[in-house]
């Protein structure tokens, strides 16, 4: 007898009786495959998504890791203030990435455009932006990567100034780094229609995706701006 597939049926529901109306014939074993393909399939989209609010997550954690830090490099008086910097790290990264961050780093992506530029011009304030899961992911990076310098600023910075920090960071600085190695119109990327003809497609690989899970690019990036701030500030105060 076949079974009709509805809507208010579970993705189970469906795929069980797709599955046993496709072939009565065949083994229950293969049935069962079937129907796992099936649902692997269906809920693809699903899969992807919690996975990446899950990375999301475990990177948006550093920030936790680096107020523990920073708080243990700090006098007793300051530790208060420099937790706090680290909130204004999340605050203001949501700030700057939401509003021209993301914008400047992946907007207006195409991977059949071969035209190189400096940074993105569509998609601020996310207009037209569907894939959110991944804004997510990329501010939970910024987020972070913003929070590397806070060791250096530490007892040395108003509250004020840190947040004008945090926003600059996140709403120019991060995006053009991130542009230049991830978006198919940067310059850096290996997937662009035309990557740059000095560099083997290869090595582009290896710098773009091969060391995104330790972000040489970014750590260098703010390993320069912590170099710069450390004589702009000068010594802690007691």
């Amino acid at each position: 007898m076949s079974s009709a597939v509805t809507a208010d049926m579970t993705v189970y529901e469906a795929c069980k009786a797709m599955t046993a109306d496709a072939d009565t014939s065949s083994s229950q074993m293969d049935q069962f495959e079937s129907m796992l393909q099936c649902i692997g399939t269906s809920n693809a989209k699903s899969i992807d998504t919690f996975f990446l609010i899950y990375a999301s997550s475990l990177v948006f954690f550093m920030q936790a890791g680096f107020a523990m830090l920073c708080a243990g490099c700090v006098q007793h008086k300051n530790v208060q203030n420099s937790m706090l910097k680290n909130l204004l790290d999340a605050c203001g990264a949501a700030l700057g990435f939401y509003s021209v961050g993301y914008a400047f780093a992946y907007g207006g992506m195409d991977y059949a455009d071969p035209n190189k530029t400096f940074i993105g011009t569509e998609n601020f304030f996310l207009i037209g932006v569907d894939d959110l899961m991944f804004w997510l992911f990329q501010f939970a990076f910024a987020a972070s990567a913003a929070t590397i310098v806070a060791g250096t600023l530490a007892e040395r910075c108003q509250m004020a100034a840190y947040l004008c920090y945090s926003l600059t960071l996140t709403g120019f600085v991060y995006p053009v780094v991130a542009h230049s190695v991830w978006s198919p119109q940067g310059f850096l990327n290996a997937n662009a229609v035309n990557p740059v003809g000095l560099m083997s497609r290869s090595f582009l690989l290896v710098c773009s995706y091969k060391l995104l899970l330790g972000d040489i690019f970014l750590f260098l990036c703010f390993l320069l701006i912590s170099n710069v701030a450390l004589p702009v500030m000068g010594c802690r105060s007691d």
